[in-house]
């Protein structure tokens, strides 16, 4: 009998089939991690709108600058140019970028407005023109400054601040602060000003 010749051969058995159990298990764990990240990762979408020379870059968490600021002003825009024919459909438009924690405190200035009869009965409009919107990276804010006029009022210089977040792909208004002047008070500012000035109106989550 070839005792040599049969043992060699089983342990070269053993080693092959440790060899394709080890090759088996790497291939089953890659499966898997390929599976979660395919399962888990979101896609980056890029938009270059026929109206603006730059791309807008959305994630499922997150936008580059010029989306967020583009965001800020669309936002602005919307909901401080309102006459009595529109004001209906503004306060419905906002609830879609508008986080649920501060909704009902936009709604209300919505209604105030809807119900007083000087606005219906003199057709006022109150109209916001922006002159400069600025992004701080540092805490996703972005500051519309311009003038605000009508509504019973004179013209006036006024800044919104925007707390803009991404979830789910989705920008949502977090927070509004607005004060007068078209200074914004970002983390600069409030470092050169420590005792802060008193906003004028004030939306926070």
């Amino acid at each position: 009998m070839k005792l040599p010749s049969l043992f060699r051969s089983y342990d070269e058995a053993v080693r092959a089939f440790w060899m394709m159990l080890f090759a088996n298990v790497c291939l089953a764990f890659g499966l898997v991690i390929g599976v979660v990240m395919l399962a888990t990762r979101h896609e980056r979408v890029v938009v270059s709108p026929p109206y603006v020379d730059k791309a807008f870059e959305i994630g499922w968490s997150s936008a580059n600058a010029d989306y967020l600021k583009s965001i800020g002003l669309y936002f602005v825009t919307l909901a401080y140019s309102v006459t009595p024919s529109n004001v209906e459909f503004v306060k419905k438009s906002v609830g879609t970028i508008v986080d649920s924690s501060i909704y009902p405190d936009v709604r209300k200035r919505f209604e105030v407005i809807a119900a007083d009869p000087g606005f219906k009965a003199y057709g006022a409009v109150q109209r916001f023109e922006a002159t400069n919107v600025l992004l701080e990276p540092e805490t996703s804010k972005v500051f519309v400054s311009g003038d605000l006029s009508g509504g019973g009022r004179n013209t006036q210089s006024i800044t919104y601040e925007l707390l803009i977040a991404i979830r789910n792909g989705r920008p949502w208004v977090m927070s509004i602060d607005t004060y007068d002047g078209v200074v914004p008070r970002t983390l600069k500012w409030h470092a050169d000003h420590p005792g802060g000035e008193k906003k004028t109106e004030e939306t926070k989550q």
